[in-house]
Parts: C-alpha cells; structure tokens; sequence
C-alpha cells in the first residue's frame, strides 16, 4: 500500500517553555526521563554556581502540560537519590596542588609594589581551580599572618584579586623559620585537601633572626612530604655591599635538592619579574609530563567532556588527553579502563599531534547484525576535517580500531554530533547520522548532516546527507540530532535535527521521516523558534524525544535553548497508514468454449469479465480516540473522513455505492505491499474513489492518488456527485438535532491538484475539497 502521511507532525500551538538562567546556560541539554512512574525532563546548566564555586548542575522538570513548571537541582540516580558520582579524572591530576607562598614582609623590602607584582604574576601562572591548584599564602617579619588560605578562592580571577590587596606588615626581624612552620602546621590544614602535592614558595631577602630553628623546620617539611622552592633577594645586600654567601647558603638549605631546579635567586626586588617564567614552568613540570617530559596524559584529559552508557558501565570521552588528541576511557563498576595510548596511533599519528583532534567530543554505540555493540567517538578537530572512529574496547584495556569515517571540509566540525538509528525497531543500529555542523556552504556556515548505512558486515557506507539548501543564512544545521519514535504509523523512526543559529540565532529545529530505505532527504517540518516567544535564542541546541508528555499515544519533543527548554506536543490528528485489500473475481466463473459471446477483430470469441476490486483501510497505532481512518490533514481540525477505492477495467463491474457489492470488493486477509500487474495490452484504466464521513468534523480533506511511472494522468470524471453535510447540535444530554446541507455544483468544491515534484517514485495526482464555510 501507500503510505500517505505528509501531514502528521508537530503542534506548533501546543507547547510549553520552562525558563531557567541563560548565565547558568540552563537548556545546554535536554533529556526526557522516567522514574518511579512519573515522567521528567533533565536540564543541563553546566555554569550553575553552588556557593562560591561553578559546578555545574543538572535540573529535573516535571513533564507535563501544567503552564507553570518549577524545577529542582539534582545531582544524583535514576530515582533522584544520591547515589555515588565518576571521578571526572581517570588518571588525578597532578596540578591537585595545595602551595603555600611564605612572603617576607620585613622592613628590609623595598620597594613593596614589586614584591606584590611578582605575587600577581606568579599566580597567573597556576592552573587554580577545583580539582587542580589551590594557594594560600602567609606574610611573616617579626610575627605571622595569614594573608589569605587555600580553600578561601577557586579561580586566578579571585587569588590575583586578593593579591593586590595585600600590604607590606613590616618587621625588625625576619623569622624565616617560624614562617615556615606556621605554614606547615597551620596553612596546609587551612582547607588543604587529602592526596593533593604540597609545594611551599619561601620569598625573602635575608638572613633568618631564628636559624637555629631552620634545621628542624626543614626535617618536619620534609617529613610531611612538602616540596620546598625559595626565592633569595640580594636587593638589601647589594644596597649596602654585604656578602651574600651566608644568605645564598641558608636559602638553599631551605630549597628542596637538587638546588637547580628548586633554588633561584635575583639582584633585587625589581628583578623578581625576571624568573616569573622560569618558576612557573619548575613548578608546573610537576604537573602535567610524563617521565619522558614530553607532554600531558591523562592528567588534563578533561574526562567526562562525553559519556554513553554501554553493555557493562560508562564509556567516557576525555578530549584534553595526550595534549588535546584526546581518548577514549570506560568506567565499569570492577574499575577503569584505559587504554594505552599506542591504541590511536594509527589513526592519529603522532606528527599530527600539535593539531589537538579532540577525540572523545562525543561517544555513542551502535548495534551490529550479531547483536555485538560496537564504540563510536568523535574527533572534530583531527586533521581540521574531523574524523570518526568505530572501535571495541576490551575491560582489559585493548582497543581496536575497526573503522574510521573521515570529514570533507576544513572547520566543519565533522564528528562533533553522533546520532544512531534503529529505523525499524528490530534492535540493530541500520543507519549512523555524523553531523557537520559548521559546514561552510554557499557564503553561509549551514551545517550538514552525513548519514551512513551500517551494513551486516558492520561497515559504514555514505549513502548522501540531509542539509537545508533553500536558508541564506548561518544555521550550525546538526548543531544537535535525536532520533525519534515512529509518527505517522509507517512502524520506522524518524530524526529531529537542531539549526540553533537560524534567524539571527533564534534557532530551528527540523523533522526527517525515516523510511525502509533510510531517511527521506526532504525534511517534512521546519519549527522555528520565532513561533513560539519573542527573545528565545540557540533554539535547537539540543533535542530529545522519546516520551509521551501529554498522554495522546504520541511521542512529544523536548527541545533545549539558551535559558529555556521548550515541550511541543505532536499534532492530536490519528496518524494514518492506507493499507490496501484486493480481491479479482471473473464473470462467468466457467470458461464455455462452445460460447463465441464476443467479437474481436472479425471473428467469434469467448469472452469473460475480471473484476479487480482494491478497498483501503487504515493502519493506525491510535483507534481509542474514536477517529475513523483517513487521516488526511488540511488546515488543522479532525479530519475522519473513510475513504474506499475501487479499479477496474474499461467497463465498471464493482460498483462501490451498492452495499451487497461492496462486500464483494473487501478483501480483509490481504498482504501489504504485494505486487499489483495491469495487462499490458489494456489502454486505460479507471480509478474510482469515494469519501465518506465518518461522523466528525472534516474540512479541508484531501484526496491523493499515486501511481506507477508507466501510467500517465488522462482525465478526471466527477459522476453521481452526492454531498452531504451533517451537523450535531447537544441542546440537552442525550438529544442529538441533525440539518444537512448539500452544494449544487460539483466544480465549486471539487478541484484536480496535481505534483510537480520529480523526487517521488510516482507522479502524484490528486482530488481536494475545499474548505467548507
């Protein structure tokens, strides 16, 4: 049969917006969700602040058609209990440092200002955050103060805010020692954090007045395990002519061995700006190399930047691994698993390591025709066209590369959005859309969507893309995609696609149908975000939809913008499928050879009559609402009106408005999308169609009739024409008035509508009734 659908799609009047905080990008992500039966929608706000620090943080919604929505931050499991959380850092990170800066502020200093300079640029130097660097730092002279502690900041925007602030306490003596230990008894357990590397700075320009101290101050720092830099300033000594060797002495005494990479000294304080680089990179060489002194690991992978859940755990992208290639790692709850870094080699060889190819960017699985669930990760970035891995990933660490996709256009972010599709329901992943979002085409960066049919050999075969050729204007099209539950009743899925960057960054998104050969590349609706609310902006940044929010049978759409979150409901129109029911019936039933009934071509012959009777019914997943079948869709309203159909030859036998034979032509056991053959030697064919209401409102019906290329459109013949309207009017429970109303001629209501459209198997005619006033 036919599949006749084209008007079942979003309810653009019928949605709902859940506003949250644009600065918090509340609406970055939406996903729907159920649990303990009741249906929510999670938010993403990945810049949401809790307290003095931004975490990020997740809200949940409830899913429903109420207009007011209020949302509540959750960090926790499927039933909105804490359950436990991922560390993010798969390897930790070795810039989880807590350092305390002891700062001499004695007298002798002078001037201030480029003490507290080098302070402002020293701490630029520090990756200060949570989960990396933390500072406090102590002035001491004669007595000890605590400037400011370790856990008091979490961001280089506020430490150097901080810094400046601080003043020169002054001092007669400089108690290097007590500095120090009031540093390591009191500072490092001022917010100082279990596993984190303990660095202690010490800045001074002279001689200590407590050195005998200084011996077993020095053993208790290194029996904490604190990692000891010291700065000496020769301003005062030079100043006056003294010698400075007893200083450089103690100074390095205080300094951790080997004296070259923890001990610096400066010819005054003006000179400290001088060594900001080099200290920087002796501390920071603590941090993030690997024993070859070569480049990052794992411990700036930014793990987590991705995650799908898989068969046996969490399969996580961590883009900021082996200096920004990026990795792929799994969570499962008998630990980590991380596969060596040789594993990408191959596909990302090292010479192109400077490029920072983003691996990870997204996750995702497909299905294989055995049942075998395959990796998929994205590298936007890789080579600047992007590239996509398909791969396995073994609990013992083993990766392998099965295949790799790669991007066509430099800056096109190939790999950035990964959706799988199950079309028919059968669980096996049929195809995989790779977005493009920043394709650059025509003057306009639109985006562009590649779509690949997974064979049963598991390979991966382009079989076109889905772009949005008739914008002239940005549209980042691919920008965000979710594959869909069946619509239209067809049994195959279908596939949203985010354009957050149309109309000037208000955002649309599009709806593709899916079909038995893939997915339509026209799309079939475009909602943009200028229908719903003035001010919605990035509409289309994320998609989700598998959910039935307002309990009509159909599944409705969450879509995500910058501070808002929009639910649209499918249109409450049946979505229908025509099927079609043939039966052939011969008049006589017996062949009386004797009997020359006809002439053809001057001779006697024996003729007989075939009947072929076609009849529709509709297919539709929604017969508790009471619709009919025919679930054609003008101008909105329910449109239910049964429609039956007959073709036969060039005589009519199966005469459609005779009830007794009707029955003859509807055939209920008849397969779907049997072959149906016209004799070859027959010059024309007659297709009979009727409408029928089915006791609602109808307006705007239309009738289309495809057929096979070989037929061409001759005439169309409007015979016996009857109409009738009825109308219902409740005047009291249980009191039903009827009127009727007929139209005089059938050419005002009755009009041929033809399609241009040469994409399409079969050239499409059709019959449409007006609206009816």
């Amino acid at each position: 049969g036919e599949s006749l659908r084209q008007c079942f799609n979003f309810d653009t009047k019928k949605y709902k917006i859940i506003e949250g905080s644009k600065e918090a990008q509340f609406g970055y992500t939406v996903q729907q969700h159920e649990a303990g039966g009741q249906k929510w929608l999670l938010v993403g706000a990945p810049f949401e602040t809790s307290g003095q620090h931004q975490t990020g943080d997740i809200y949940k919604c409830p899913m429903d058609t109420s207009p007011n929505t209020n949302c509540i931050c959750s960090r926790v499991n499927e039933s909105f209990k804490f359950s436990k959380t991922i560390s993010p850092a798969f390897q930790r990170c070795e810039t989880y440092m807590d350092i305390m800066i002891v700062l001499d502020g004695s007298n002798s200093i002078y001037p201030w200002y480029e003490v507290q300079d080098f302070l402002i640029n020293i701490l630029q130097k520090f990756y200060i955050g949570p989960g990396q660097i933390q500072v406090g730092v102590v002035q001491y002279g004669s007595r000890v103060v605590h400037e400011f502690t370790l856990n008091d900041f979490r961001s280089v925007e506020e430490v150097v805010e901080a810094a400046k602030t601080i003043d020169q306490r002054g001092g007669e003596e400089t108690r290097t020692a007590l500095g120090i230990n009031v540093a390591r008894t009191e500072g490092f357990k001022r917010g100082g954090r279990k596993g984190a590397k303990k660095v202690m700075l010490v800045i001074t320009d002279g001689e200590s007045h407590d050195s005998p101290d200084l011996q077993k101050a020095m053993e208790d720092t290194e029996a904490d395990n604190i990692t000891m830099y010291a700065i000496a300033v020769l301003g005062y000594y030079n100043r006056r002519g003294i010698n400075p060797e007893a200083f450089l002495k103690e100074i390095k005494y205080i300094a951790s061995d080997p004296d070259d990479k923890h001990f610096f000294n400066v010819t005054d304080e003006s000179a400290l700006k001088d060594i900001v680089d080099a200290l920087g990179e002796r501390i920071f060489s603590l941090e993030g190399v690997n024993p070859n002194g070569t480049g990052f690991g794992l411990q700036m992978s930014q793990a987590g930047f991705s995650s799908h859940i898989v068969e046996d755990g969490i399969l996580v992208g961590a883009v900021g691994a082996y200096d920004w290639n990026g990795a792929v790692l799994k969570e499962t709850r008998h630990g980590k698993v991380v596969p060596p870094k040789s594993s990408y080699l191959e596909e990302f060889p090292e010479e192109l390591k400077n490029h920072g190819a983003y691996l990870g960017y997204t996750v995702n699985s497909v299905v294989s025709a055995k049942g075998r669930q395959l990796y998929v990760a994205g590298a936007p970035r890789f080579n600047h066209t992007g590239k996509v891995i398909i791969f396995t990933l073994r609990n013992n660490g083993n990766l392998t590369i099965l295949h790799s996709l790669k991007g066509q256009q430099i800056g096109s972010y190939y790999g950035s959005e990964l959706a799988p599709l199950d079309i028919d329901g059968d669980g096996v992943t049929d195809f995989l859309l790779v977005a493009a979002p920043m394709f650059f085409s025509k003057g306009w960066e639109r985006g562009k969507v590649y779509v690949y049919r997974v064979t049963q050999q598991n390979h991966f075969l382009l079989e076109g893309t889905l772009e949005v050729s008739d914008q002239s204007q940005n549209s980042r099209f691919g920008g965000a995609m979710a594959p869909i539950p069946d619509m239209n009743g067809d049994s195959y899925s279908e596939v949203v696609v985010g354009a957050p960057l149309e109309d000037d960054h208000q955002g649309a998104i599009y709806l593709f149908y899916g079909q038995l050969s893939g997915i339509q590349h026209k799309y079939r609706q475009r909602i943009g975000a200028a229908g719903f609310s003035a001010g919605l902006q990035y509409f289309g940044r994320s998609v989700h939809g598998m959910m039935d929010v307002n309990e009509d049978g159909l599944v409705d759409l969450a879509v995500g913008a910058l501070g808002a979150a929009v639910l649209i409901w499918l249109v409450t129109h049946t979505p229908i499928l025509l099927q079609s029911h043939r039966k052939i019936t011969f008049e006589p039933e017996k062949i009386n050879t004797f009997n020359k009934d006809c002439r053809r071509g001057g001779k006697d012959v024996t003729c007989m009559s075939a009947i072929v009777c076609i009849s529709l019914e509709a297919r539709t997943r929604m017969q508790s609402h009471g619709v009919g079948v025919f679930g054609l869709v003008g101008k909105g309203g329910k449109n239910v009106a049964l429609m039956f159909m007959s073709v036969y030859g060039q005589r009519q036998f199966c005469r459609p408005r005779e009830r007794a034979a009707w029955a003859l032509c509807h055939h209920q056991g008849a397969s779907v999308g049997s072959e149906r053959v016209v004799e070859a030697s027959r010059r024309r064919l007659v297709v009979e169609a009727r409408l029928e209401n089915q006791g609602e409102n109808a307006y705007g019906t239309t009738l289309n009739i495809s057929h096979s290329h070989n037929l061409l459109f001759s005439s169309l013949i409007v015979k016996d024409l009857q109409c009738q309207l009825t109308l219902y009017e409740v005047t009291d429970p249980g009191t039903v008035s009827d009127q009727h109303c007929c139209w005089l001629l059938p050419r005002q209501f009755i009009t041929l509508s033809t399609s241009p459209s040469l994409h399409h198997l079969a050239n499409t005619r059709g019959f449409q009734l007006d609206t009816f006033s």
